[in-house]
């Protein structure tokens, strides 16, 4: 297995055509298509089927493409990370989720570029809690501000921000006309749901807290895709309140609540020395450090009482 293979594999399922895929990596469609054959083969499985002209990706396929995807691109943050040193130039590589990109980070580099006046270039990659940490202990990351997770040895996290759980529901939702909700009245609805484990986790204990077993219609990474899903009418979903959760077609009705809790950490490699840089960034947000009102941490920065 060669990481051209997996390149080209990357390219033929986003495209689902052999043609358009061999445009895009300027390759010829024979020796796409022998790659993807040579990498069948010693996968031991059929990673695509054909739908028409198109091919699309089965269900080994579909598992594949959840590790090469961000396999490759932590391998192009670290490529870009090394042009950076090439350039001369200092940078701080933080990985996130998605919610405080839109509003902790922008906020927090403000104000340290102003307090510090650190002109250091600044590489924000977005993913999952998972990923994240692992990309942290792999040295791709200088920190990652991402979900708690329970076992994991090595890092320390730090609390910076709480986020408010709110329900994303069709305006025509009857739930919509409340200005919030209590966890009862979601009993019985249809629900989307990340399939962050971490997040679904704290969701999972959280609802069965107060009895609720949700059937859930759709899973999906990317809060616009679960979004989409509410628009279609498959079911509510759970998140947190941040930029890209609104939308002219929903509603966001905060969820009232005082067994959970949702923190965003800044999570760093214990005993690593840091870049100058970086080592600044981790002491300002290390002071901005928000409490946990003395409960004790769940999966996903959830918090039991």
């Amino acid at each position: 297995m060669t990481l051209n293979q997996l390149r080209y594999f990357r390219v033929l399922a986003r495209t689902e055509h052999y043609t358009k895929a061999a445009d895009a990596l300027g390759i010829s469609q024979p020796s796409l298509s022998r790659a993807i054959a040579l990498l069948e083969e010693e996968t031991g499985v059929l990673l695509f089927t054909r739908r028409g002209r198109n091919v699309v990706l089965t269900e080994a396929g579909r598992t594949l493409m959840r590790f090469v995807e961000p396999g490759l691109d932590t391998l192009d943050a670290g490529m870009e990370a090394m042009r950076a040193f090439r350039g001369g130039e200092e940078r701080v590589a933080i990985g996130s989720i998605t919610p405080v990109v839109n509003t902790y980070l922008p906020k927090m580099l403000a104000e340290f570029r102003t307090e510090v006046g650190s002109e250091a270039g600044i590489d924000i990659r977005v993913d999952q809690t998972e990923r994240l940490l692992a990309g942290l202990k792999a040295g791709f990351y200088d920190m990652v501000f991402c979900s708690y997770q329970p076992g994991e040895m090595g890092v320390v996290f730090t609390p910076v921000v709480e986020l408010p759980f709110v329900v994303a529901m069709r305006r025509d939702d009857p739930l919509a006309q409340y200005k919030e909700l209590t966890p009862d009245q979601l009993r019985g609805r249809p629900m989307v749901f990340t399939d962050s484990p971490a997040y679904s986790d704290l969701l999972n204990r959280m609802l069965g807290d107060y009895g609720i077993r949700p059937e859930i219609k759709g899973f999906s990474n990317e809060d616009s895709v679960l979004l989409s899903m509410v628009q279609a009418g498959m079911g509510i979903f759970i998140s947190t309140d941040h930029p890209q959760m609104y939308s002219p077609d929903t509603v966001l009705v905060p969820l009232r609540q005082e067994r959970y809790r949702r923190y965003v950490y800044m999570v760093t490699r214990e005993g690593i020395a840091a870049s100058a840089a970086a080592g600044q960034l981790i002491a300002f947000n290390q002071r901005r450090a928000v409490p946990e009102l003395g409960r004790q941490p769940c999966a996903d920065g959830g918090q039991n009482v």
